[in-house]
């Protein structure tokens, strides 16, 4: 219990020396875009939720452990419940608060990271550090031309295989808007979806992988208070701690979940994607414990790309719209690497 209250504690400063740091940022103008604040602020909003009893840091009381005494769990609830009360929610609040009015208005209009100073330079270190080459901006951009040329081959094929009259423009919208790729009415149907999922790939699984992971490995829903902003992910787990692995998924309106990339995002953020690859690099007693736990961008979702190619291999994409979905998320890709240089660089 004394770990939960520093943590508490370190959140509490994190918070306080965010508002400090974001208010030198907007003096010299290393400052968000406003569409990407704006995001921000229902965040901030629900964690300054005054409710104690309904706020996110507010769990851990929920969760003592019942070998406690029924006096130690009152007093424990009263100085957790003080501490929220009097620290942490009043500076969620100023933080809401100044993030939602003078730093938004403080905003740049831009989007790309050479507004801000020595932006360029930044961008020349980011593609090192995240794709580990020398590759230049331009080159980037064109590479991701060429993928997108090569893709959108790929795609065409698919309309053709389903009968789909009309250009590409219109079929991504088909595909969209199908009413028959969103069957389900609950956000437990959908998370059933990927463990089926998960279930039809088991027996190839075996056949492709000597090595599957000890660690455990669970699919769940994305927090309220965080849904509306996020794109499914893997939060890794612990093997020691007995901590599964966390496939989220962002469930706003399970009326309106399209299904059409269920399989290539199930190889990608969970198996054999980041689950495995992560897990099982920590399970590896060989490895020193940094590299453990090293993350490089290119190495873990070069991975995770190649792992969505395995659909066909692992018995998915039988259904020639998740093969589309397959190749949506290459597309997703490709696209960045011409939007984010041109964006970011190229004006």
């Amino acid at each position: 219990m004394l770990i939960m209250l520093l943590l508490f504690l370190l959140h509490f400063e994190i918070v306080c020396c965010a508002e400090q740091r974001m208010k030198e940022g907007a003096r010299i103008r290393y400052i968000l875009p406003s569409s990407l604040i704006l995001k921000v602020v229902p965040q901030l909003n629900a964690m300054a939720n005054q409710n104690i009893e309904e706020h996110l840091f507010y769990t851990p009381v929920k969760n003592i452990p019942k070998s406690f005494s029924q006096e130690d769990k009152e007093r424990l609830e009263q100085a957790y419940g003080q501490m929220l009360k009097e620290r942490l929610i009043p500076a969620f609040i100023s933080l809401h608060d100044y993030v939602s009015t003078e730093y938004l208005q403080a905003g740049r209009n831009s989007s790309g990271i050479d507004a801000i100073p020595n932006g360029q330079e930044y961008y020349q270190f980011a593609i090192k550090k995240y794709t580990t080459t020398n590759l230049k901006a331009k080159e980037i951009h064109q590479i991701g031309l060429d993928e997108v040329a090569r893709i959108l081959s790929e795609m065409e094929k698919v309309k053709e295989e389903v009968g789909f009259e009309g250009d590409m423009i219109a079929f991504f919208d088909h595909v969209r808007e199908n009413k028959n790729l969103m069957p389900f009415e609950t956000p437990e149907q959908v998370l059933e979806n990927f463990n089926r999922i998960h279930n039809r790939m088991k027996p190839k699984l075996k056949e492709y992988f000597s090595e599957e992971p000890k660690t455990g490995f669970i699919v769940k829903r994305t927090e309220a208070f965080r849904e509306a902003s996020s794109s499914a992910e893997y939060n890794r787990g612990s093997l020691k701690d007995n901590r599964p692995g966390v496939f989220y998924v962002p469930i706003p309106d399970a009326s309106k979940y399209n299904t059409f990339s269920d399989e290539s995002l199930f190889l990608h953020e969970a198996i054999p994607g980041h689950h495995y690859q992560i897990a099982l690099s920590q399970e590896n007693d060989s490895l020193s414990k940094f590299r453990k736990n090293l993350w490089y961008s290119a190495y873990g979702e070069g991975w995770a790309l190649y792992a969505e190619s395995l659909g066909k291999e692992l018995g998915l994409y039988q259904d020639p719209y998740q093969y589309f979905g397959n190749l949506s998320s290459e597309m997703h890709r490709a696209i960045r690497l011409v939007v984010d240089p041109g964006l970011h660089t190229m004006g």
